[in-house]
């Protein structure tokens, strides 16, 4: 029974134009290991360092952020469906509030790294569910990237995989789970939900 719907921030919510190899670059990580993995590992004057410039690039790109196609029309179907909503991003509290601001959106609840280990542990997926007062397992999680896909399984939530490119620059394609739904745009996503709604019991009720 779906309750609500979990969405990434960058290159879900947004267009894509946080630019990673140039943070990767600047803090001086080789190879592509991921950023937030890669400061786990350093000094604590090694993270400070690093987190200086990833929040720099962060704040930049969240400017300049643009919504992406399909995100109000989605935002206002599950309104009238009364799907719950929440965002689940890697990135910072501070970015993913100006974005939201920036773009005039609004979700019932936000984790972000500050809050639990990001994906993609299932432990994000959880917080933002009990946050929103409903079962990870009646969440849908939304996401362009394959650590969206492996948060949500790993919490026992339905996933949407948006886009054509998920990746996976880290691991291997068969230790990504498949996404229960492949969509191009999150405009795909509203007869998703629709159908789901419809295939709840208490819809309507």
């Amino acid at each position: 029974m779906l309750q609500a719907v979990l969405f990434d921030l960058d290159g879900t919510i947004t267009r894509l134009n946080l630019n990673f190899d140039a943070v990767r670059a600047e803090i001086g990580i080789r190879g592509r290991t991921p950023i937030l993995e890669w400061l786990a590992g350093q000094s604590e004057a090694e993270r400070e360092r690093a987190r200086d410039i990833l929040d720099r690039h962060e704040l930049e790109a969240a400017q300049t952020a643009e919504p992406a196609e399909g995100v109000r029309e989605v935002l206002a179907t599950m309104a009238e469906l009364r799907l719950r909503s929440g965002l689940v991003t890697r990135n910072s509290r501070r970015s993913a509030d100006l974005v939201i601001a920036r773009l005039g959106l609004r979700f019932d609840a936000v984790v972000s790294r500050e809050d639990c280990a990001p994906k993609p542990s299932p432990e994000p997926v959880r917080e933002c569910a009990r946050r929103l007062g409903v079962p990870a397992a009646a969440t849908l999680v939304v996401g362009d990237f394959y650590f969206d896909i492996q948060s949500g399984h790993a919490a026992g939530a339905l996933t949407a995989l948006v886009g054509v490119n998920p990746g996976p620059p880290f691991a291997s394609p068969e230790s990504v789970p498949q996404a229960d739904y492949r969509i191009s745009t999150l405009h795909d996503l509203i007869p998703i939900l629709r159908a789901l709604q419809a295939a709840n019991p208490r819809a309507g009720s």
